[in-house]
């Protein structure tokens, strides 16, 4: 079930990675793609025409800290068609920017410490999302300094969870309790990442099933995680977009993960 024409959407996991225009931060401490995993702007550009990608959010990726120069540029470049997800130290001082990132799989702040959150507290003031890649195993850590900021929380791939462990997991319960509070949201993304099967990963099924049902299509949008790097696997992006189709087999809550959520919660592509 690879066929996904005629069905527009919004990707909202896209990191810009161009080490030839934009070189890597030396000193970020995160994970610096190969050559074969990088992905320019141009590249996505041509995914984007070839798959019906209407707009993008895009992800700060690690190798580039607080250096948002690569995600500005494509900003820059083509008004109206992409938002930005910075690393929690960059300067906002520009549009398009939709949130920060706590990248806790990457060497983020400690939960204790005072710059995460004086940077919630400043995203719960401007009304930014705080997006949070955090392995579910290390969720409950994090998740009294998130909660009490008042910010508004989008979390990453399935939010992480270990599928060896089954739903029932603690931090995985953790993040499913958070739904009541209707005003958090999920990104169905990275299954590639997080499986140890081939597609279409049947084992993050009954995870994603368990986010739809607590969050609500109108709370969880679609990610490709493009270039795909540091994965063990690199799926073909008509994969990614696929797996939708897997989970979600009602044309209309699938023309809302993928058009109208986005569209609301970031401002992306038209919703139309």
């Amino acid at each position: 079930m690879l066929n996904t024409q005629g069905e527009p959407g919004i990707d909202c996991h896209v990191h810009i990675v161009d080490r030839t225009r934009f070189p890597y931060c030396p000193t970020s401490g995160g994970y610096f793609p190969t050559e074969a995993e990088q992905g320019t702007l141009e590249q996505f550009s041509e995914i984007m025409t070839q798959h019906d990608i209407d707009a993008a959010l895009l992800v700060q990726p690690s190798c580039y800290g607080a250096d948002a120069a690569a995600m500005v540029d494509a900003a820059r470049r083509h008004p109206g068609r992409f938002g930005l997800i910075a690393a929690v130290t960059t300067p906002r001082d520009g549009r398009g920017f939709s949130g920060i990132r706590l990248n806790i799989v990457n060497g983020a702040m400690a939960p204790d410490d005072p710059a995460l959150a004086a940077a919630l507290k400043d995203a719960a003031a401007t009304g930014v999302w705080v997006e949070v890649q955090c392995p579910a195993a290390r969720l409950q850590e994090y998740l009294p300094v998130l909660c009490a900021s008042g910010a508004r929380l989008i979390f990453d791939h399935l939010g992480y969870p270990d599928p060896t462990l089954g739903t029932k997991q603690p931090g995985f319960e953790a993040l499913l309790s958070l739904a009541s509070e209707k005003r958090h949201a999920v990104k169905l993304s990275g299954a590639f990442r997080l499986s140890r099967m081939p597609f279409p990963h049947n084992e993050l099924a009954p995870f994603a099933n368990e986010l739809l049902t607590a969050f609500g299509p109108d709370a969880c949008v679609w990610g490709s995680d493009w270039p795909f790097v540091g994965a063990r696997y690199r799926p073909a992006y008509a994969e990614t977009r696929a797996i939708l189709s897997h989970w979600v087999s009602d044309p209309a809550a699938r023309r809302m993960i993928l058009c109208d959520t986005p569209a609301r919660l970031f401002g992306l592509g038209s919703g139309t």
